[in-house]
């Protein structure tokens, strides 16, 4: 039984971006517990109903919600909706995102507005929605996705870096504060997943030269690089667990813990990853202005 359930026999979970990648692979594994009922949210209602078809096949209790989780008054709804459909929502599965990359000197404040919108505000309105449903029936677990570059200040990524590493801050806030109503928390922090996501860097934003290169730039930096399904087996057995932090590589862990006990070498080796990077189309000082 997971520890997630405390023994009620019937868990209910929503699963932000679950239409495809680290989503719908943990929705996958979810499904596949016995009693475990799973909606899948997200804004492409196409993509979601094919999700729901293949996620049929593994258990006929999967339905989807079409949602922007930049929408806090949407989000409620539909927090609320599954609540009452279903008798309670046990798990939520703060996942949805967006890939927003390249140095401060090429981003405008339409790359930083949208990561923070959907990466952090995104992962606060589920919270605002979900936390006190949760902690009226005093059990369930909410499960942030952040992500390494949030926990090492990953470079060439900022508005996504601090995006995440507000995520795992939450999460440790909701950690302490909610325990004493049942309310655990996860902060899941992988480096390079295997998913869609890598393909739609800066998507509908100016393009930076991250755009086709990122997959190769992270790579680069010799971290692990996991499939979306190898992740969700980890992520629902540290749940399982009750870990605060998953670090899904040898690697990433190596790194996080670099950043930890060793901050200036850390820091050097960030360093080493910018050098002879191109930012030759970086926006002049009329940056906030124009983009």
């Amino acid at each position: 039984m997971s520890r997630f359930t405390d023994g009620h026999p019937a868990t209910v979970a929503l699963v932000t971006g679950g239409g495809s990648g680290i989503g719908l692979a943990l929705a996958r594994r979810l499904l596949a517990r016995d009693g475990v009922t799973i909606v899948i949210a997200g804004r492409n209602e196409q993509r979601l109903l094919t999700a729901v078809k293949e996620l049929r096949g593994v258990s006929p209790r999967a339905s989807h919600a079409v949602l922007d989780v930049r929408d806090p008054e949407a989000f409620h709804d539909v927090c609320t909706r599954v609540q009452r459909e279903h008798g309670s929502l046990d798990l939520l599965v703060n996942n949805a995102g967006v890939a927003v990359a390249g140095s401060v000197a090429e981003l405008g404040l339409a790359h930083w507005q949208r990561s923070i919108e959907t990466n952090l505000c995104g992962a606060v309105h589920g919270v605002l929605a979900a936390y006190p449903l949760i902690a009226a029936q005093g059990r369930g677990h909410i499960i942030n996705i952040s992500s390494l570059a949030g926990i090492i200040h990953a470079p060439l990524m900022g508005p996504y870096t601090v995006a995440k590493a507000g995520v795992t801050s939450l999460t440790m806030v909701l950690r302490a504060e909610g325990a004493r109503h049942g309310v655990r928390a996860t902060a899941v922090c992988p480096s390079l997943v295997e998913t869609p996501m890598l393909e739609r860097v800066n998507d509908a934003l100016p393009a930076t030269w991250m755009n086709g290169h990122a997959k190769e730039q992270i790579s680069r930096r010799g971290l692990g690089i996991v499939t979306a399904d190898s992740l969700a087996r980890r992520v629902l057995r540290a749940v399982d667990r009750d870990r605060a932090v998953v670090v899904a590589s040898f690697r990433d862990r190596v790194a996080w813990s670099l950043e930890r006990h060793l901050p200036a070498v850390s820091a050097r080796v960030r360093s080493r990853y910018v050098r002879g990077y191109s930012d030759s189309s970086a926006p002049g000082p009329d940056a906030v202005k124009t983009r």
